[in-house]
């Protein structure tokens, strides 16, 4: 088994579906280790997390994106929770700004 328990960190570096178990991903990255001992795969394994995850989008970014955008116009200053913009087209996007993972909420009907 590896030394890396984090089910999300897992399935992002197993390419696996969000329905894998952690018994299921260490098998199958144990499966791909060949020769290496455990400790010495384990820190590949989380070197290759670590840059995954640092490639991951953060809300902070995405809120930088809408606000230098020309496609995008903010509809009124953000609050602590809540930055809302509109397209051009006139639909609405909010980025709720309390998650570390950007959250998008669309409009109905339109398309941006």
């Amino acid at each position: 088994m590896l030394p890396i328990y984090k089910l999300d960190s897992l399935r992002s570096v197993a390419g696996a579906a969000e329905k894998a178990t952690c018994a299921e991903l260490h098998a199958k990255l144990m499966a791909q280790r060949g020769e290496a001992d455990v400790l010495t795969y384990g820190e590949k394994v989380w070197s290759e997390i670590r840059a995954i995850e640092s490639a991951k989008l953060t809300t902070d970014q995405a809120l930088a994106y809408f606000k230098g955008s020309d496609r995008f116009k903010p509809i009124k200053p953000p609050t602590e929770k809540m930055a809302g913009f509109r397209t051009l087209s006139g639909a609405e996007i909010a980025l709720a700004l309390d998650n570390k993972t950007p959250t998008l909420c669309l409009s109905p009907g339109r398309m941006a």
